[in-house]
């Protein structure tokens, strides 16, 4: 997959939850951006960067951000529990391409713009995949916060490290 630009748009999508019924990105559209996840229950790069997206979670939803994972199967149930937030089954990874993601995890953020949603950031969640003390540059965050203060990021792709998507 090749990374989306900045400006890219996204059309509305809509896919099962993992515990049943579904979920169209369109009923998100209030939220100030969505942060969508892409992960992998196999990958350990996941695993390493749960506690990192438990903590983006808590800082951001409370400032109107919400937050959905997406993956091809239903191994995170226990994260998405512990998340709190949608957990979006795509099987025929059509939303997942969609977005231009080929690694888990990979974040993408959304803006709700007009009918549909434009892409402001995509890539890695920060700059050290393994060892959460040694980030020095949190790209997710610094693409929210952007967000919130009506800006734009200033890094709006870069290189996710994780697995490939199969």
């Amino acid at each position: 997959m090749f990374p989306l630009c900045a400006q890219h748009v996204v059309t509305d999508f809509t896919l099962p939850k993992h515990d049943g019924g579904e979920l169209s990105i369109r009923s998100l559209k209030s939220s100030s951006a969505v942060v969508v996840l892409v992960l992998d229950a196999q990958c350990p790069y996941v695993k390493l960067y749960s506690g990192r997206i438990k903590q983006a979670v808590n800082t951001y939803a409370s400032k109107g951000i919400k937050f959905v994972m997406i993956s091809t199967n239903k191994n995170l149930n226990e994260m998405a529990s512990e998340l709190g937030i949608p957990y979006l089954i795509d099987a025929n990874k059509s939303v997942i391409k969609q977005l231009g993601a080929s690694k888990a995890p990979t974040a993408v953020v959304l803006q709700p713009k007009g009918a549909n949603f434009v892409v402001r950031y995509q890539g890695a969640i920060d700059n050290n995949a393994q060892v959460e003390g040694d980030v020095s540059v949190f790209y997710l965050n610094n693409a929210l916060d952007a967000i919130l203060a009506n800006k734009l990021p200033q890094k709006q792709h870069t290189r996710p490290i994780g697995c490939m998507i199969k």
